[in-house]
This record gives structure tokens, C-alpha cells and sequence, in this order.
């Protein structure tokens, strides 16, 4: 059986789409074919559609300095954080989750929604994963313990390494090496 564990109150992770404002992508977006095979591959598989990145026309970017610049009609692509060549998924990024849910008649797949990790013990045959309800901080809250052969974390480097306790605990150079890989896009914000 699978399990999903996510600590917000949907799957998807950093793929939002926020349908009631028209489908605009606020996680992540863009997809880039001739580089990410394995993604088009996934698509294809999942009879998803995508459409060009929009680049053309005119275009407002802000520079370092603060300064709003007018960009000519054909420069977008050099400034445009997604690049040349991106396409989006038509509906949503988000909506290529819900194809990979099944419906419920599925009994070895098991979606826990509001599960924050908060330890993951290994000890060389089994995995320990203790986790608790997301909205709760309190130090006195229920853990509840999931055992499992293997687990996938789906998170930027940094946040598990400063969300979740390992035992035994991480190489130093590991957690350090998680804290300092950056998060892409982790300083971008998007109007729906």
C-alpha cells in the first residue's frame, strides 16, 4: 500500500491553482519539454495539454534597483523567469495531481491530509515516520507513527532539514548542504 502524508490541507505540495480566481498557477507552472522528457513523457501518458508560455507583447519587469522597465516586443523570453520554450498545463499545474488520484475504489492508497513529519527514525530494515495533526503547535499533541520499507520526502532540501528530525541524525555535511540549496522561485510571489 501507499501512503500520502501532506501537511496542508490538500495534495499537490507547491502546485496551487486557484480555480474560483480563473486557473492561474500560484506554485508551480512552467514545463520545459525539450529538457524535462520524463515530464512531457508523464504528460503525454496522462493525456494532459499544455500551451506556450505567452511571451509575446508588451511586458513590465522590475530590475534589482526597484526600477519598472518597459521591455521591446520580442525581449520577454530573456527576462521572464520561466525562459523560452516553457509550456503550461492547460487547467492547472495542480490538475495533473487530481489525474494521478484514483477514485475511491483504490484500497491500498491512503491520502492523509493536515500530517506535518516531524521525525523520521530509520534503523536499517524500517521506517519509522512520527507525524502530527499540521494546525496543532503544542508540544503535547498527538503523534501519531507510521511504519513503512521506504519513504519518499517531496519538500525543498531546507525545509525538511529544519522541519523534520532525523535518527540517526543526518551527516553534518548533509544538513548543511540541505539548509543551503536554494528553493526555486522561493523569492517570487504571483498575482492571481
Amino acid at each position: 500500500s501507499v501512503s500520502v502524508l501532506d501537511a496542508r490541507d490538500r495534495v499537490g505540495g507547491r502546485l496551487l491553482t486557484a480555480e474560483e480566481q480563473g486557473g492561474g498557477d500560484l506554485g508551480g507552472a512552467w514545463i520545459w519539454p525539450r529538457s524535462e522528457y520524463v515530464m512531457q513523457q508523464f504528460l503525454e501518458e496522462l493525456h494532459v495539454k499544455t500551451v506556450p508560455m505567452h511571451l509575446d507583447g508588451e511586458t513590465m519587469v522590475r530590475t534589482p534597483d526597484g526600477q519598472r522597465h518597459v521591455l521591446p516586443s520580442g525581449e520577454a523570453a530573456r527576462y521572464a523567469a520561466c525562459g523560452g520554450g516553457a509550456v503550461r498545463v492547460c487547467g492547472g499545474a495542480a490538475s495533473m495531481v487530481q489525474k494521478l488520484l484514483p477514485g475511491d475504489d483504490n484500497p491500498t492508497l491512503f491520502i492523509l491530509l493536515g500530517m506535518r513529519v516531524v521525525r523520521i527514525e530509520h534503523d536499517g530494515d524500517a521506517i519509522k515516520i512520527s507525524c502530527t495533526k499540521s494546525e496543532s503547535n503544542k508540544d503535547d499533541c498527538e503523534t501519531i507513527l507510521i511504519e513503512c520499507r521506504t519513504a519518499i520526502l517531496a519538500a525543498p532540501p531546507k525545509v525538511l532539514a529544519n522541519t523534520i528530525e532525523f535518527h540517526p541524525p543526518l551527516p553534518k555535511n548533509k544538513i548543511d548542504s540541505m539548509v543551503a540549496t536554494p528553493t526555486w522561485m522561493e523569492d517570487y510571489s504571483k498575482v492571481s
